[in-house]
């Protein structure tokens, strides 16, 4: 739980040397991006550590920064809601983001092309992107129906099922 500049700086230096994929979370005290973040999650794949760091005892941002525009992808949920509050703090945004909420939407409404295997590790690279590529280009921009959230889409593709229950406790919710 980095809770100072230093702590924060040892963190992101290990995530930026060791991590080839990480995921990334807010929590913000308001919805206005141009209010106070909270609190940034961040957990690694190969160091399999979650870090939580506490923005409001952080002073210099800088390692933060650094990380988040780093190369490494980082998986997200909602990110362009992250991204705006991480552009009013601290001057960065997600580099390479895979944003689960924009997959699922998009999956929602066109579904997987029928000759995809939904078990095979590739379909997504060899068929799934190409397909959802042209429909998008043949049907133009969805709407959304806003009844994704990142614990119904856990469920559906992963059949992982969390609680939100420990946000509302530390963020006041």
């Amino acid at each position: 739980f980095p809770s100072h500049d230093t702590e924060l700086a040892n963190v992101c230096d290990r995530l930026l040397e060791k991590e080839s994929f990480a995921s990334v979370d807010s929590e913000t005290t308001d919805i206005d991006p141009r209010s106070k973040l909270r609190l940034v999650q961040i957990a690694g794949r190969d160091l399999q550590e979650t870090f939580i760091i506490d923005y409001f005892k952080i002073t210099d941002p800088a390692p933060l920064r650094k990380f988040m525009l780093s190369l490494i992808p980082k998986l997200n949920f909602f990110g362009h809601f992250d991204c705006a509050f991480f552009i009013h703090n601290f001057d960065a945004y997600i580099e390479f983001p895979i944003d689960l909420f924009l997959g699922a939407q998009l999956l929602q409404r066109y579904g997987l092309p029928p000759d995809v295997d939904p078990e095979s590790r590739d379909a997504w690279k060899e068929k799934l992107v190409p397909y959802l590529k042209g429909k998008l280009v043949e049907r133009g921009k969805g709407r959304s129906n806003g009844a994704l959230k990142l614990n119904s889409v856990l469920k559906l593709f992963t059949g992982i099922e969390i609680s939100k229950e420990l946000q509302h406790i530390v963020t006041g919710k």
